[in-house]
């Protein structure tokens, strides 16, 4: 009788600690899960920045094409502090 009151106590602690463990596992796939959402976001919004930089350098390189291309005739003084920081552009 002893012998069975114990080896239900210790399949009840076993029994306890599965489910501590099974909750564990759950909470941190749950946490895994939501850093991989972050992780797609974060992506994306990568991506999306990428895209919105790269159409800004094309509109760069348009707008420095143009400025090459206009014929020295239209050419004028210009304040040093504006030319310099035109030709600073990316």
């Amino acid at each position: 009788m002893t012998e069975l009151k114990h080896e239900r106590s210790a399949l009840q602690q076993m029994t306890e600690q599965r489910d501590e463990w099974k909750q564990e596992a759950t909470q941190t796939a749950d946490q895994l899960h939501a850093a991989e959402r972050r992780r797609r976001l974060a992506e994306a919004d990568i991506k999306a920045l990428q895209e919105a930089l790269a159409e800004q350098g094309e509109s760069y390189d348009n707008l420095r094409q143009r400025i090459q291309r206009t014929p020295t005739a239209d050419d004028g003084p210009v304040a040093p502090v504006l030319r310099d920081t035109l030709e600073r552009l990316p």
